[in-house]
């Protein structure tokens, strides 16, 4: 198992996957990594970017971490990626048992693919689930 394929990174994945509103956007086309080349649009890539030891902060137990995802929200149009990314920050902004915070979105448009993409960041401190 590498450093970002984590058993928190598949809780965070089935925690989308599994979004009715999701669902009726993307069906299953959730990714980690990149977007493949023969992507079928609405689509949505993740990737764990980042996880952090607590040792500075005060009130975290000696366990704790925080672990930083980057969710890409694509589409053929702008309204549809939007549309996405709030899907992605309204689920994300439930996730259970830890302590987690969606921020977005920021758009980050692909002009030579003409795809339209959102980006939303996901934060969330947890013990090594």
């Amino acid at each position: 198992m590498s450093w970002y394929d984590t058993p928190l990174t598949q809780r965070v994945y089935e925690w989308v996957a599994r979004d009715p509103d999701i669902i009726a956007l993307v069906n299953d086309r959730i990714v980690m990594g990149s977007l493949p080349s023969d992507a079928t649009f609405p689509f949505i890539t993740y990737r764990l970017m980042d996880n952090q030891r607590s040792e500075l902060v005060t009130h975290a137990q000696d366990d704790t971490e925080r672990a930083y995802y980057q969710f890409n929200a694509w589409a053929k149009t702008d309204v549809v990626a939007m549309q996405v990314a709030k899907a992605l920050i309204a689920r994300l902004a439930v996730f259970p048992g830890c302590a987690g915070e969606a921020d977005g979105p920021r758009t980050a448009p692909d002009p030579d693919m003409m795809l339209n993409r959102y980006i939303v960041d996901f934060s969330v401190w947890h013990t090594n689930v």
